[in-house]
């Protein structure tokens, strides 16, 4: 009999025979009933292909993401979010504060954890980043948050350099603009 743990409410125990698996027991700890269920191999396989696919996705996002639980434990990451909180390894299934005290971090967990949408920008080395946490729902109540990272700094340098020319284009603008009311005041008197 193989164990393990796959995410955090149930609970797979793989009976093994000679020649196949055979197929799975599965413990219902989310309920806490301790019941087992039989669950036929094709069923525990179609888990497996979506486990795959959700993995193949996330993998391949240049955004960063984190899933925690009700208690700020880490569930689920994907590498973008590792390199965007410059850290090797995540410590899965331990608070996710561990990795990051900003308060701008912290508030925005709080309020997804509390059941309303959040953000904030956030300066990490010489780049800037956008968390957007939501809250996770199950039955009616809250389970967890999900907080997506994206690298915002080239739309913020953009955003700058915007708001620099048309500062500049004002000025320009204004200088000539003076010089010619001057003049149509002059011809006007005269």
């Amino acid at each position: 009999v193989v164990t393990f743990l796959l995410g955090e409410l149930t609970e797979y125990m793989f009976l093994y025979t000679a020649d196949a698996w055979t197929g799975t027991l599965v413990k219902d700890a989310a309920r806490n009933e301790g019941i087992l269920e039989w669950v036929p191999k094709e069923q525990v396989e179609q888990l497996q292909r979506q486990r795959r696919e959700f993995e193949a996705i996330t993998e391949n996002m240049s955004e960063g993401f984190l899933i925690v639980d009700s208690h700020t434990n880490l569930l689920s990451y994907n590498s973008s979010a590792k390199r965007m909180l410059g850290v090797e390894n995540l410590p899965e299934h331990e608070t996710v504060l561990a990795i990051n005290r900003s308060s701008g971090f912290r508030g925005v967990l709080e309020k997804a954890l509390a059941g309303r949408h959040s953000q904030t920008i956030f300066q990490y080395k010489e780049r800037q980043y956008q968390f957007l946490a939501n809250p996770v729902r199950q039955h009616g109540q809250i389970v967890g948050a999900v907080i997506l990272l994206m690298d915002v700094t080239e739309r913020m340098e953009q955003e700058a350099m915007r708001r620099e020319f048309t500062a500049n284009v004002s000025h320009e603008l204004k200088t000539p603009l003076t010089s010619i009311s001057g003049y149509a005041e002059i011809i006007e008197a005269g």
